[in-house]
């Protein structure tokens, strides 16, 4: 039996028809439903510390881009759910995660389903979680407070002007962290790198005892009497100051000896002990006295400057493993000399005669060589002269280390003797704001900071432009200044503490132009008793090369 062709072809008709309008009403079911989508987060990644809490309220926008209220998300049948690295850590809309772990550009993903249509839409980013004090833009303030050594943190995760809302305060963090004090008698905090490093320890220099701490966790990593003489700590020595380089690292006691500890690698914070005797210049038999470490940014230096005031000369101390010749010459001590010292430049192998009152590093220079400014204040007779000169290695693998752009000696008496006095801080701003711009045959015509010094006078700090020779009162405090630090990006900011526990930080951009109303860009909420030192967490300028 055959179906006739008439209604052969009225049934393959009648099929067509049923199935255009099935496809037609399935097309017409999908364009009409609702279309949502996740609005961008507010940060393009998270980066949060471990403990914090991560709070993110998503914006779910219908298909005019407008937000959604609750009120009409809660008529919506929607679920949520938060995924990271692929498990589910919440499934409310709004997150607040508390980070557990240590994790790295982790994927973060925010799912809403439709319940009523299936549908899924969903925004991602990533998480990092760092260790708990890994902030950034920190402070380290070493203190003395009710008779007790204390070690605090400023920390922010962002760079940022607005220090009142991103800025957390942390008073005495290392005896709430290790839940011991440090020794008595705080002399200075020491912030050091090593190799491949990517946070740096802090050493907490005391008279009788040093201690490294780990910046990230503020767990204390090793006291002196563990690591640092062959023996065991001597306890006779008493500790003025400590310079940690790549290859060799200074330690400064109270009569100016200078002891060495030589490293066998420079990827670890500690290695070896120091040599128990101290340290003589290269070709000499007598013990180095009276000589002082002069800090310096190292990551442009193969090299730590010294100052004997015993023979009134300024010294280098090597720390080349190797320089182009293969030769090693890590931990020799060696005098500044040179064969063309220029008229009316005082040299710096003979400063017969003189008092150095202040030497500060300025403008590190790394065109083809490695070294810092350096700007020197004298005294002799009762007048005060300045002047300036960059020590560098004569090139990039060189060990040798030479003198270049002299600035003559010139008298400032009239601008700085009325303001010194025995307890004044005299501290050069290290980093100009126009390094492109830097001139290296003058450097005191580089831009803006790094042409500053400050001063202190008890209560009052001076800005002193070393072009000019103007001395100008930047700022009046409620108590003594005892402590300065200007080691942040391009020196854009000055750390100040003072003997009442206060903490300032001024700005310093444009800072001689600046109205008085404008120089504080913030004060700590709290106080930490009588501050003796202070330090700026630098990723500028303070990690050893990998050389």
């Amino acid at each position: 039996m055959y179906m006739k062709p008439i209604y052969l072809f009225l049934y393959t008709a009648l099929c067509l028809l049923v199935t255009g309008c099935y496809e037609d009403k399935g097309n017409y079911d999908y364009q009409g439903l609702p279309q949502y989508t996740i609005g961008r987060f507010p940060e393009s990644y998270y980066t949060r510390l471990l403990k914090n809490t991560l709070t993110i309220e998503p914006d779910i926008l219908d298909a005019a881009g407008d937000t959604l209220r609750d009120d009409d998300l809660a008529k919506l049948n929607f679920e949520y759910s938060w995924e990271l690295g692929g498990k589910v850590i919440s499934t409310e809309k709004n997150l607040n995660y508390t980070c557990t772990e240590l994790m790295e550009n982790r994927t973060l993903v925010f799912k809403v389903h439709d319940t009523t249509t299936d549908l899924y839409f969903l925004q991602n980013n990533s998480l990092t979680v760092n260790e708990q004090y890994n902030y950034g833009y920190s402070y380290y303030i070493l203190s003395e407070k009710d008779g007790r050594t204390s070690l605090s943190l400023l920390g922010a995760l962002y760079a940022s002007s607005n220090f009142e809302e991103y800025m957390n305060s942390f008073p005495d963090l290392y005896a709430q962290e290790n839940q011991e004090d440090l020794p008595n008698n705080p002399i200075r905090i020491h912030e050091h790198y090593c190799v491949n490093s990517s946070a740096p320890q802090l050493l907490v220099i005391t008279e009788n005892k040093l201690v490294d701490v780990i910046t990230n966790t503020f767990k204390q990593d090793a006291e002196a009497n563990e690591i640092f003489f062959y023996g065991g700590w001597e306890s006779n020595i008493k500790i003025a100051n400590f310079m940690y380089m790549g290859w060799c690292d200074l330690l400064e006691d109270a009569d100016g000896h200078i002891y060495t500890r030589l490293k066998t690698t420079n990827e670890l914070y500690n290695t070896e002990s120091f040599i128990n005797s101290p340290a003589m210049c290269q070709g000499e038999d007598e013990e180095l006295i009276d000589t002082h470490i002069i800090p310096g940014a190292f990551s442009q230096n193969k090299f730590c400057l010294l100052f004997d005031n015993h023979n009134k000369r300024f010294l280098t101390v090597s720390d080349h493993n190797s320089n182009s010749s293969g030769n090693n010459t890590v931990g020799q001590i060696t005098p500044v000399t040179y064969d063309n010292w220029i008229e009316d430049f005082i040299p710096l192998n003979n400063l017969e005669g003189y008092e150095l009152v202040h030497c500060g590093y300025f403008e590190p220079w790394q065109n083809g060589a490695s070294g810092n400014r350096y700007c020197f204040i004298l005294k002799k007779d009762g007048r005060y002269y300045l002047q300036s000169c960059v020590i560098q290695t004569t090139g990039y693998n060189q060990s040798t280390v030479t003198v270049s752009a002299m600035k003559a000696v010139k008298d400032v008496t009239d601008a700085l003797q009325p303001l010194l006095n025995e307890n004044s801080i005299i501290y050069t701003v290290p980093y100009g704001q126009a390094s492109s711009g830097s001139n290296y045959d003058d450097p005191e015509k580089d831009a803006d900071t790094s042409k500053y010094t400050f001063i202190t006078s008890n209560n009052q700090l001076y800005l002193y432009d070393r072009q000019t020779d103007i001395c100008k009162l930047y700022y009046t405090f409620s108590s003594n200044v005892t402590a300065l630090d200007a080691e942040y990006y391009l020196s854009h900011y000055l750390g100040v503490g003072l003997e009442n526990g206060e903490f300032y930080i001024l700005n310093l951009d444009n800072a001689k132009n600046l109205a008085e109303s404008e120089r504080v860009a913030y004060k700590s909420p709290d106080t930490y008793g009588k501050i003796i030192s202070v330090r700026y967490r630098s990723t500028y300028g303070w990690k050893p090369q990998s050389y």
